[in-house]
Parts: structure tokens; sequence; C-alpha cells
């Protein structure tokens, strides 16, 4: 495999993504760039309720990321980067999301305190959204209490194997943990989206 061989519309479409990503991340949270956490392998239990739009939205996420993939990457490898993807998705979405609904529950009475005095519905949420993304966020940075930088490597070290050149090797890891960040804060939202239709009346939710 060579550099050549990598489609320029798909990769440059992975860091427009990546590049609103990053902006929302920073309009939310400006310390979320920043925040490197401690992360123990752990997946969660969600509500019974929270289920379903978890679901949902990593499979329209996966699919989604799946279709980038395929205009980026050469058959033979897009398997290999799909399944990082997954499993980053697998393991981050969950925990945002569960973060989410216990912080919802934790901010009750400051979300009622808010509405009642003339906020919106997004306001009331905001804060429960930064800390269920700052959640999704942790097993996906490049960092060595994670298991990416792992997955990332043992990637880059195949492709070498299967006689890839260094440059392609390295533009393969970089562009894998760049839709691994990218799919999985883009779902988590989709999630929350969605699960705030189960979460919230029409009422509350006519206020935003």
């Amino acid at each position: 495999m060579y550099l050549k061989e990598f489609a320029p519309w798909g990769g440059l479409l992975l860091l427009l993504l990546l590049s609103a990503v990053a902006a929302l991340l920073f309009l939310i949270d400006k310390r979320m760039l920043g925040r490197v956490l401690n992360y123990r392998f752990q997946l969660p239990k969600l509500p019974a309720k929270l289920l379903m739009p978890v679901i949902l939205a990593m499979a329209m996420g996966s699919f989604a990321f799946a279709g980038i993939l395929v205009l980026s990457l050469p058959c033979r490898v897009f398997w290999p980067v799909f399944v990082i993807v997954l499993l980053s998705l697998l393991v981050s979405v969950p925990r945002g999301m569960l973060t989410y609904h216990r912080s919802l529950k934790n901010t009750s009475l400051h979300r009622k305190y808010l509405l009642g005095s003339g906020g919106t519905h997004l306001e009331s949420v905001i804060p429960s959204v930064r800390r269920g993304l700052r959640a999704t966020l942790i097993p996906v940075l490049l960092h060595r209490s994670t298991s990416m930088p792992l997955a990332v490597s043992l990637l880059v070290l195949g492709a070498l194997t299967g006689g890839a050149t260094i440059a392609a090797a390295l533009a393969l890891g970089v562009l894998a943990w760049t839709a691994a960040l990218a799919a999985s804060v883009l779902t988590t939202i989709l999630a929350m989206w969605m699960a705030d239709r189960v979460l919230f009346d029409n009422h509350e939710r006519v206020k935003s």
C-alpha cells in the first residue's frame, strides 16, 4: 500500500468533520480539548430507556463513517480501520450517555430553576452535555491510560508488515484515530438528541 492509494476527497471530508468537532467542543467547553483524565476500561450499564437512542445513533454513526472510509481507503484496509471506529463507538458512546443521564438526574433542581427563570431547554441541559462529551472523549484520547494508542500502533504495525510504506502506514493510523474521534463525538451528540425525546416531555422541549 502506498500513500497515493488514499483518495483525497474522503480524507478531506474527515478533516472537515474533525475541524467541526473541534470547533463544537471549543464552543461547548474550552477545557474539553485539553483535558486528559485517567480512564479504566468498563462498559457501562445504560438505563433501559436510553438503549434505543444509543443503538440507533451508533447504527447511523457507523454507517455514515463506513461510507466516509470507503471514500478514503483502499478496500483491503477498510475493515481494520472500521473495526477501530466501531470499537471506539461501543466504548465511548455508552459511557458518555450514562454520564449525561446521571448529570441530568443530579442537576434536576438546577434545570427547573433555569427553566423557571426563563431559560431555554438547551440552556438547562448544556452542563450535562459538557459532562457527557468529556466522558465520551476519554476512551479515544491518545493517552497512555486508554486503549487507543495500542489500537493505532497495532494498525500501523500491521500495515507495515503487509508491505505498506512508512508514510502510508502513519497516514492510516492518523486517519483511523481521526475517524474514531469524530465518530464518537458526533454519534454521542446524535444519541443525546434522540434521548431528549425520551427523557423530556413536549412542554419542556417547546421552550428550547
